[in-house]
């Protein structure tokens, strides 16, 4: 990140160990919104791609959702700040 400090965004981690650059946004609920749009065409690339079912859950308490990839019992964290 370079030093840069983000306020609000989303990061998003793997199961596997990567993670994504986090994702800079103009407030926690606009973190949320992204987080669930990018959910639902994440879990729709894997149906597509994968022929794979997944599951969304959502850990309102932490601000976090949990993208469970099913064919292989993986997961996908998109966590909000």
């Amino acid at each position: 990140m370079g030093g840069v400090v983000v306020e609000h965004g989303i990061l998003i981690t793997y199961s596997w160990g990567d993670a994504e650059e986090p994702i800079q946004c103009a407030s926690l609920k606009e973190a949320w919104e992204q987080a669930k749009q990018l959910v639902i065409n994440e879990a729709e690339e894997a149906a597509a791609g994968w022929d794979a079912d997944s599951i969304i859950h959502f850990d309102l308490d932490n601000n976090k959702i949990i993208l469970n990839y099913t064919y292989d019992n993986t997961f996908c964290y998109y966590q909000c700040f």
